[in-house]
């Protein structure tokens, strides 16, 4: 009796990485157009290109609405994936688009988890230098701003601990 041989070939496909010098990731494609972009993400394309992100423009930044050409919104340096609030919202009660999955992203320690009221995410973890921010993102941390809130720090609330 002969042992069954089977053959394997690898297939390697070239990706390009992020054109920011010393990031390695591959760059962002986006999942709708299929377009790639120069960079892994929003966050290294602005940093590459010196401040604020761009506004939208071309394929890959109109409303993910099918049917709806318009621009996507653009606003306090955040692009967004649809024109308005009523084109994201129709799309979420049509399955178009997933709920945030943000309340399954509960941190049982109330130390680690991000200060803006009502969020149970973890505070976000610079993978750079280990540092622990206040909040889960750019996001909470920017609305905890709008709001007048201060960071847990400044409201007595230990920092949390690296586990």
């Amino acid at each position: 009796v002969r042992p069954c041989v089977r053959r394997v070939c690898c297939v390697f496909v070239y990706m390009p990485t992020c054109a920011l010098p010393g990031c390695t990731r591959p760059v962002h494609i986006d999942p709708t157009s299929g377009i790639a972009h120069d960079y892994c993400g929003r966050t290294h394309a602005s940093e590459a290109l010196g401040g604020g992100l761009a506004a939208p423009h071309g394929v890959c930044h109109t409303c993910k609405l099918p049917g709806c050409n318009e621009p996507v919104l653009f606003d306090n340096g955040r692009v967004h994936e649809y024109c308005c609030r009523r084109h994201a919202d129709e799309a979420l009660a049509r399955g178009l688009r997933p709920a945030s999955n943000r309340p399954l992203q509960g941190q049982s320690t109330p130390a680690n988890r991000c200060s803006l009221p009502g969020c149970s995410a973890p505070r976000f973890v610079d993978p750079t230098n280990g540092f622990i921010h206040d909040f889960c993102g750019r996001t909470h941390a920017r609305e905890a701003t709008s709001l007048g809130l201060l960071p847990a720090a400044a409201s007595g609330v230990p920092a949390a601990a690296v586990e």
